[in-house]
């Protein structure tokens, strides 16, 4: 700053701004992953309303209301914790069709203990299990959908640094209490008449009036409805034609194969239980992994006879090299016998060799 004379005003001249930003001390960047909030405030907050960390939670987002809410059991009950904006979601209203459209999905999905990231480059992450049974069924794809943190998206919902370092506390500290998997209901607006009538035009309003049952419900009994995919539609548990083999049924998060296989690797006796109709799906990712076990037997056959291949190379190799100093040595010993003839080698060598070290030894 400079104070120009005779003058009363204060004028700030360009070299001492710079002059004054050089002074200030540089911000520091935070380490990624470190903590914004301690973990006994997040749980003194949730005490205050009355709930425990580590019960089973719940997440549903409004993408028209940009609002994120979430849900913990309380009582035997969903309760709502608390109602967090979000910062950005890709694309408008209407489900995700096609890896790449940087559209953000809509249906009942669900977050698993795999797919939580602490050092996430958005902070934190929690990735959805897009493409769900209904998506595969209608030939949607995409991959890496996720709730994180900052405010860029492109196909995710981005909630801000803190609030994801809340949401991840939460579901982490439901799965180490033992819940299996976070449900996750993506709604395009909340499930009202108004809503509909405004969104009256649009090409997706079969599909949302397809989703509107599964909202109403849990709005009247604050229980999480049972949802199956069954003929490419969402359905309740146990609404399907049992007797009906042709139509195969699965839940949007979970295959029955994919369950039973879990359950075998941790040696354990129970059995999974399956309220599907059909097996068509399980019965191919039986295949699959039927595939992929004997690839793999192939890929270790491929290098064990790579590795015999080499063995047998370095032999002969070996083999040869021993050749060629047999030869050389066979070439040395007839140059000798040449020379000196028979008494060049054997015993009247080594007399030779000695006489000729003494009269060396005498001249030094």
């Amino acid at each position: 700053m400079e104070i120009i004379p005779n003058q009363s005003t204060i004028v700030a001249t360009p070299n001492a701004e710079a002059a004054s930003a050089k002074r200030q001390p540089a911000k520091r960047r935070r380490k990624r992953g470190a903590r914004l909030t301690d973990l006994a405030e997040i749980q003194k907050d949730l005490a205050g309303k009355g709930f425990a960390l580590g019960a089973p939670a719940f997440i549903r987002i409004f993408k028209a209301e940009a609002e994120l809410e979430l849900w913990l059991m309380r009582n035997g009950q969903y309760a709502k914790v608390d109602t967090y904006p979000i910062c950005n979601f890709s694309g408008g209203l209407g489900p995700k069709l096609a890896e790449g459209d940087h559209q953000s999905p809509e249906g009942f999905y669900a977050i698993t203990p795999r797919k939580i990231r602490k050092w996430s480059r958005n902070h934190r992450s929690l990735e959805l299990d897009y493409p769900n049974a209904y998506d595969r069924a209608m030939g949607r794809t995409g991959s890496y959908i996720q709730i994180h943190g900052g405010c860029n998206s492109v196909g995710c919902f981005a909630m801000t640094d803190k609030v994801i370092e809340r949401l991840y506390d939460v579901v982490a500290a439901a799965f180490n209490s033992g819940q299996a998997r976070v449900p996750v209901h993506v709604f395009p607006f909340r499930m009202e008449a108004a809503s509909f009538a405004a969104y009256e035009a649009s090409a997706f309003r079969p599909f949302w009036q397809s989703l509107k049952p599964f909202h109403e419900k849990f709005e009247h009994e604050s229980q999480l409805p049972d949802v199956q995919v069954c003929d490419r539609q969402y359905m309740f548990a146990g609404s399907a034609a049992r007797d009906v083999s042709d139509i195969a049924c699965e839940r949007p998060w979970v295959c029955p194969f994919q369950k039973k296989y879990r359950l075998a690797r941790k040696h354990r006796k129970r059995k999974a239980r399956s309220r599907c109709a059909g097996r068509k799906s399980c019965a191919k990712r039986k295949r699959l992994a039927s595939k992929s076990k004997a690839g793999k037997r192939r890929k270790s056959a491929r290098k064990s006879k790579a590795s015999k291949k080499r063995k047998a190379a370095r032999k002969a190799k070996n083999g040869k090299r021993r050749k060629v100093a047999r030869k050389s040595k066979r070439r040395k010993r007839l140059a000798r016998l040449s020379k000196h003839g028979p008494s060049g080698l054997g015993a009247n060598s080594k007399k030779r060799r000695k006489k000729h070290r003494k009269k060396h030894k005498k001249k030094r």
